[in-house]
C-alpha cells in the first residue's frame, strides 16, 4: 500500500482544519443542562480516543493518570457567550484477565472531574465502572459486558444522575488490518434530584427524571500502510424520557462519523474526527410553529500527539462545534482548545 503524498496530507489537514466562525444565538433553557452534559462527556471520550491511539491491546493490568487544561469560548453554550478556562484530571485502571482460552474478562475504572474556572454550575466528577468480557472467535471477537457510572455537579444538584449501561459488539476482520463491527447498548439515566417535567410547562411530578436510551451503531475501519489509521460510523440512538409535557426529552438522532490518525514519526501522531449529528424530537414543537424541532450538529476535532517515552505523552488539540436548527432560539456554536498530559504506569 502507497503512503499518502504530503500534497494529499495538507488537504486532508487543511479541510479538517476548516470551520465556519459565524456565531449563532443559543438554545432555550430548558435544552441548556442535557447539551452542556453531553459537551462534557464527549471531552472524556475524546481523550479516551487519544489514549486507544497510543497502544495495542496488552493482556495485563495497567493504569494511566491525566492531566488538562483548556480554554471554552461559549462553556454555558449560551447566546450571552461567555469564555472559561477550565483544568481536570483523569485516572483509568484496566485489569484485564484471561479467564479460559480465548476469552478474556476486562475490568475497568475511570475517575475524572473538571474545574471550570467562573461558571461553577459546569463542575462535575464522573465515576465509573465496569466490566468486558471477550471472546475470539476465528476472525471474529464477541464481546459484551455493563457499566455505570454516577455524574455529580458540586454547585448543581439538579445535573446529577448515576446510569447503568449493557452492551454487546461483534467484530469482524475480512482482511489482516480491516475490520467492521455493530454495537447494540441499552442504558438508563436516572436523576438523582432533578424531577420530571408534568403536564405543562412550568409543572413537575413527583417522580425525578427518568431517561432510557437505545443505541445501534456499525463502524468499519483499519489501517493503510504502516502510518494511516481510519474508522467510519454511524450510530442511531433512541431516547425515551418520562417528561410528560409534549414528550419533551423524546428524540431519534442519527450521527455519522469520521476518525483519523497518521503517524508522523516514532513519537509525533496526528488525529482527527469529523462529525455530523441529526436530533430529531418526536413532538416537540418550536416558536414558528413546526410541529417538532430538529437540530443539526456539526463537530471538528483535530490535534497533535507527542511521546515522549512510553510512560509520558502531551496532546494539544481543538474542538469546534456548531449547532444548526429549524428553531433559532436552539442555535449556538462553541470551541475548545485543550492541552492534555498523561502518564502510563
Amino acid at each position: 500500500m502507497r503512503r499518502l503524498s504530503w500534497g494529499k496530507q495538507a488537504v486532508i489537514a487543511c479541510l479538517i482544519l476548516f470551520g465556519a466562525l459565524w456565531t449563532p444565538p443559543r438554545a432555550t433553557w430548558a435544552d441548556e443542562q442535557d447539551e452542556i452534559e453531553a459537551k462534557d462527556l464527549h471531552v472524556k471520550k475524546s481523550l479516551d480516543e487519544i489514549e486507544s491511539k497510543r497502544r495495542p491491546r496488552r493482556k495485563k493490568a495497567r493504569a494511566r493518570l491525566g492531566v488538562f487544561h483548556a480554554y471554552e469560548t461559549n462553556a454555558k453554550l449560551s447566546a450571552h457567550r461567555k469564555g472559561d478556562f477550565v483544568e481536570g484530571v483523569s485516572f483509568a485502571v484496566d485489569y484485564p484477565r484471561e479467564v479460559s482460552s480465548g476469552l478474556i474478562l476486562n475490568w475497568k475504572y475511570d475517575l475524572f472531574a473538571s474545574n471550570y474556572q467562573e461558571v461553577t454550575d459546569n463542575r462535575y466528577i464522573l465515576n465509573q465502572v465496569g466490566g468486558r468480557l471477550e471472546k475470539k472467535i476465528g476472525r471474529f471477537r464477541l464481546s459484551g459486558g455493563a457499566s455505570t457510572f454516577l455524574l455529580v455537579y458540586p454547585v448543581n444538584r439538579d445535573g446529577d444522575f448515576w446510569s447503568p449501561k449493557g452492551f454487546l459488539e461483534l467484530r469482524h476482520y475480512f482482511a489482516k488490518r480491516l475490520y467492521h463491527q455493530l454495537v447494540c447498548d441499552f442504558s438508563v439515566k436516572d436523576y438523582i434530584h432533578a424531577k420530571a417535567l408534568g403536564d405543562a410547562s412550568g409543572s413537575q411530578q413527583e417522580k425525578e427524571r427518568h431517561d432510557k436510551q437505545y443505541t445501534a451503531a456499525y463502524q468499519v475501519g483499519g489501517g493503510l500502510g504502516s502510518r494511516f489509521a481510519w474508522r467510519l460510523g454511524t450510530k442511531l440512538t433512541v431516547n425515551d424520557s418520562n417528561a410528560r409535557y409534549i414528550d419533551y426529552y423524546d428524540y431519534r438522532s442519527f450521527r455519522h462519523s469520521l476518525n483519523l490518525a497518521y503517524k508522523i514519526s516514532q513519537k509525533d501522531a496526528f488525529f482527527s474526527s469529523l462529525s455530523f449529528t441529526r436530533k430529531e424530537y418526536d413532538t416537540r414543537t418550536i416558536t414558528s410553529g413546526d410541529p417538532r424541532q430538529i437540530n443539526n450538529l456539526y463537530t471538528v476535532t483535530c490535534g497533535l500527539r507527542r511521546r515522549f517515552d512510553r510512560h509520558k505523552s502531551l496532546a494539544l488539540y481543538y474542538t469546534y462545534r456548531e449547532n444548526v436548527s429549524n428553531d433559532a432560539l436552539a442555535e449556538y456554536s462553541d470551541s475548545v482548545a485543550t492541552l492534555s498530559w498523561q502518564y502510563h504506569f
